[in-house]
């Protein structure tokens, strides 16, 4: 199993600190197994992304629905010209994962590869974060726009990439990848679905004690997705696994509850 390559803009100084350690991390794993351990592994799990199928408005996306068989448009060339940290991350999980398919289709090759791709990644952390100032990038998003100042008549935080899926749920699909009869050389995205800033905030709102004095307001229960917005298919994810998503509520309300103990000292 190769996991993700990290989602930290603050620990980058260049598109090349994105685009060498995933693309040659991804790479060398791949070829390591081929080395020292071919005849043994028999299936190989990569961490791949959203990013690797998103045109994040590279491209017209209104009414698109994502599936497996669409790849993100950036360019390799326009990355590494770019000092656009967000377009370098975004190239540097399409050509990871296309550098493993590459591997993947090599002479000798015996293994199977499959690639998970998550969009943006929420839900409680399972490991010690020492302070607010240590989160990566997805989390520290939530505690930065919703919770770390008192605004409750604040503007509302801009949406972002508005699909999301439980940590959790990307877990298990990891573990349930491993063994899955016909998982073997595809490729699954794994969305819960579309969230919103306003259904977000609506939920750390009801769901987070001391959260409603920090959250913007903005007009609870409106639904701002646009008519035209795109959306990604993860029916073959939840046929081949089984997966059943969790709610936006679970996800937010445990992880809003967790970032203001964190706040606190207590985790």
């Amino acid at each position: 199993m190769h996991t993700a390559s990290p989602f930290l803009y603050k620990a980058a100084g260049s598109a090349q600190d994105f685009l060498t350690p995933a693309v040659q991390g991804t790479t060398e794993v791949l070829r390591g197994i081929q080395r020292v351990a071919a005849s043994s592994v028999r299936r190989v799990i990569l961490t791949s992304s959203f990013a690797a199928i998103g045109a994040f408005g590279l491209a017209d996306e209104r009414n698109k629905v994502y599936t497996e068989e669409d790849w993100s448009p950036v360019a390799l060339a326009d990355a590494e010209a770019s000092q656009d940290k967000g377009l370098a991350y975004l190239a540097s999980k399409k050509f990871a994962e296309k550098a493993a398919w590459a591997v993947h289709g090599e002479a000798g090759v015996g293994w199977e590869l499959v690639a998970l791709n998550p969009p943006m990644v929420y839900g409680p952390l399972a490991h010690k974060v020492r302070s607010v100032d240590d989160l990566n990038e997805s989390t520290a998003r939530i505690w930065s726009l919703f919770l770390k100042e008192k605004k409750p008549e604040g503007e509302m935080p801009p949406d972002g990439l508005p699909l999301y899926v439980d940590v959790r749920d990307v877990a298990k699909a990891h573990v349930l990848a491993m063994d899955a009869s016909g998982a073997g050389n595809q490729r699954f995205l794994l969305s819960a679905g579309a969230v919103m800033s306003q259904q977000i905030a609506d939920i750390l709102r009801a769901e987070v004690p001391g959260a409603e004095e920090r959250v913007p307001r903005g007009e609870p229960g409106k639904n701002t997705r646009p008519a035209d917005a795109f959306s990604a298919d993860s029916s073959k994810a939840e046929k081949v696994f089984g997966l059943k998503w969790r709610s936006a509520t679970e996800t937010f309300a445990e992880l809003g509850r967790q970032l203001l103990e964190i706040e606190r000292g207590e985790m």
